[in-house]
C-alpha cells in the first residue's frame, strides 16, 4: 500500500503465508505480510507466518486494530517519518517492534508479548549514528518476550507513559545509547530477570526524568542499574518506587539525583545485605524532598548511601508533569 489515502482493512481476516520463513541480508528483501509506505495505513488485520508481517517506510503511515504473530520481525519500520502502531498485538516474533526509521514512532494502547528478542528495540542500521528516534509510548504492555521489554539503542528522546514492561528475560527498560532523553510517566517494570530499569555502563550523556508514580517491583536484579560514564542525570519528579528487587533499588555511578521538594524516592524492601540506594558519587545530586530507605534486614540500612536520615523531608506538593502530549500529538484520521 502506497501513497496518502491508501488504506487496507481486512475487516479481521488473516494474511498468512503458505511458505517458509527465508532469512535475507535485509529485512525488506524477505516475505511481507503488509507492506504500507508514504502515508498508507491498515486497519483490522491479522498477520502470521511471514519473515516481516507489517513494514513500514517513509512518509505518516498507520497500523491499527490488528494482530501479528510469528513473523521474524512481526513489525518493522525504516526510512523517514512518522509512525504510528495504535490498538495492535504483536507476539511469537523475533521483536515485535523493530523501529529503524528517522523520525517519530508513537505506540498506543498495544501489547508485544512472547517474542524471542524485545518486545520493541529501536537502533540504527546504519550504525554510523545517522537515525535520531524520536519514540513514544501511552498504554503499552511489553511482557513475557526473551530480552528486554524495551530497549532503546540509539540517540534520541523517549516518551514512555501509563505502561508495564514486565516478566521479559532481560530488563523491564534497557537504556543502550548515549545522548539519550528518557521521559517516564506512571509505569511499572515488574518481575524482570534482570533489572527493572538498566543500560550500559558506557553511556555518556543520558537523563532519565520521572512523574506520576515510576516503579520498580520485584526484578531479579536492580530496581535502577544506571552506571554511567559521564553526564548523566536523574530527576525524581514524581515518586519513584524501588521495591522488592533482589539486588539494591538504585546502583548508580557517575550520576547527579535530583529529588526536589515536591518528589520522593523510596527504596524499602530490596534484598541484598547492605544494599538500598549505592550512589557512587553524590556529585551534584540534590536531595529535597523525601527519601525513605528500609530493608528485610535492619543491619542494610547501616550501609545505606546516602544516609536516608537527613537528607530532607518533602512539603507535600505534587510535581506536575510537562508532558501534555507525546512528541506530537496523536494524528486524527
Amino acid at each position: 500500500m502506497r501513497g496518502p489515502g491508501a488504506v487496507l482493512d481486512c475487516m479481521k481476516n488473516t494474511i498468512m503465508s503458505s511458505g517458509q520463513i527465508a532469512v535475507p541480508e535485509d529485512p525488506a528483501d524477505g516475505s511481507i505480510g503488509i507492506f504500507l509506505e508514504n502515508g498508507a495505513r491498515a486497519i483490522n488485520c491479522n498477520v502470521a507466518g511471514f519473515y516481516t508481517g507489517v513494514y513500514m517506510q517513509d512518509g505518516n503511515n498507520i497500523l491499527e486494530n490488528s494482530k501479528v504473530g510469528g513473523a521474524a520481525s512481526n513489525i518493522y519500520t525504516a526510512g523517514r517519518g512518522c509512525m504510528v502502531v495504535d490498538n495492535v498485538e504483536s507476539t511469537n516474533g523475533l521483536n515485535g517492534l523493530a523501529i529503524t526509521h528517522d523520525g517519530t514512532m508513537q505506540v498506543y494502547n498495544s501489547r508485544f508479548s512472547a517474542n524471542e528478542g524485545p518486545g520493541i528495540l529501536t537502533f540504527d542500521p546504519t550504525e554510523v549514528g545517522d537515525v535520531n528516534i524520536c519514540f513514544s509510548a501511552n498504554n503499552v504492555v511489553s511482557t513475557g518476550n526473551g530480552a528486554h521489554g524495551i530497549a532503546l539503542t540509539n540517540e534520541g528522546r523517549a516518551e514512555i507513559k501509563h505502561s508495564e514492561l514486565s516478566y521479559n528475560v532481560g530488563n523491564g527498560l534497557f537504556p543502550g545509547s548515549s545522548n539519550l532523553q528518557i521521559f517516564l510517566e506512571d509505569t511499572e517494570t515488574i518481575g524482570n530477570a534482570s533489572d527493572g530499569i538498566g543500560g550500559l555502563d558506557t553511556l555518556e550523556n543520558v537523563e532519565i526524568n520521572t512523574y506520576g508514580t515510576v516503579s520498580s517491583l520485584g526484578n531479579r536484579e536492580n530496581g535502577l542499574d544506571f552506571i554511567c560514564e559521564s553526564n548523566c542525570e536523574l530527576n525524581v519528579l514524581g515518586e519513584l518506587v524501588l521495591e522488592g528487587n533482589g539486588d539494591v533499588g538504585l546502583e548508580s555511578e557517575n550520576l547527579d539525583v535530583t529529588v526536589p521538594s515536591c518528589a520522593s524516592l523510596k527504596a524499602c524492601g530490596n534484598l541484598e545485605f547492605g544494599g538500598i540506594l549505592d550512589i557512587d558519587d553524590r556529585g551534584g545530586s540534590s536531595f529535597e524532598g523525601d527519601v525513605i530507605c528500609s530493608s528485610k534486614d535492619s543491619a542494610a540500612l547501616e550501609s545505606c548511601e546516602p544516609g536516608c536520615n537527613d537528607i530532607g523531608e518533602g512539603d507535600g506538593i505534587v510535581c506536575k508533569s510537562p508532558i501534555t502530549a507525546l512528541c506530537f500529538p496523536k494524528p486524527e484520521w
